[in-house]
């Protein structure tokens, strides 16, 4: 009766059937989710990540490209091999008061006049990745360009900003890049004390990050 349907000859057709229904989408799932959660690599964001700003001005009647840059630049990615698409960058943070040019005297009035980076809520330029498009179907040794677009803040005022991130290369040991995007003063109302010696300074300069992460914390 009921007991030959278990452990008869009945059980050739009925557990089978039972398992098919029941055990077979558990089974399916654990290697759909797990690549997932066991293949995430965090890559933490550390020297010799250096970022910068360049912007050209016409300095006593002649041009000059003014470069500030800081080493002091945080953040994490977290690279998934099984389904690169699903990789994610945190927020990157630079410190602004770090930051540093050829000229003292310059640095101060970045700090103070410019940036306004010596009040602690301006202390850091951050830069909250919003999409990430270019990630490859597969991690390779091969280099690869990302466009990150996502919200730029400097001196508190955060703006819609893309940075292009080129020579990106992933491997065991490290994230390496270069990531640098095009920015306007006005949108975040960062206005050039007026200097007798300097002449003008363009509204546009760019923000360039070369990124290194290396796995762990």
């Amino acid at each position: 009766g009921s007991g030959s349907a278990l452990d008869g000859d009945g059980d050739e057709y009925t557990a089978p059937l039972n398992n098919t229904q029941q055990g077979t989408p558990q089974i399916q799932t654990q290697p759909i989710t797990q690549p997932t959660q066991t293949g995430v690599t965090r890559y933490t964001i550390k020297s010799p990540t250096n970022a910068s700003f360049i912007i050209d001005e016409v300095l006593r009647g002649s041009p000059f490209t003014v470069v500030g840059s800081t080493t002091d630049v945080t953040g994490e990615i977290d690279l998934d091999r099984a389904h690169p698409e699903k990789s994610t960058i945190s927020s990157l943070r630079i410190n602004a008061q770090a930051l540093k040019t050829d000229d003292p005297r310059r640095d101060g009035a970045i700090e103070h006049l410019i940036l306004h980076s010596n009040d602690s809520g301006n202390q850091y330029i951050t830069f909250e990745p919003k999409t990430i498009a270019g990630l490859p179907k597969e991690f390779s040794v091969a280099p690869f360009t990302l466009t990150l677009q996502g919200d730029l803040t400097i001196s508190g005022i955060t703006k819609s900003a893309t940075f292009t991130a080129k020579n990106v290369v992933v491997s065991d040991s490290g994230i390496t890049g270069t990531a640098t995007a095009n920015i306007l003063r006005s949108d975040f109302k960062l206005t050039i004390p007026s200097i007798p010696f300097v002449a003008s300074v363009p509204d546009e300069f760019s923000l360039s990050i070369d990124l290194s992460a290396v796995p762990g914390t």
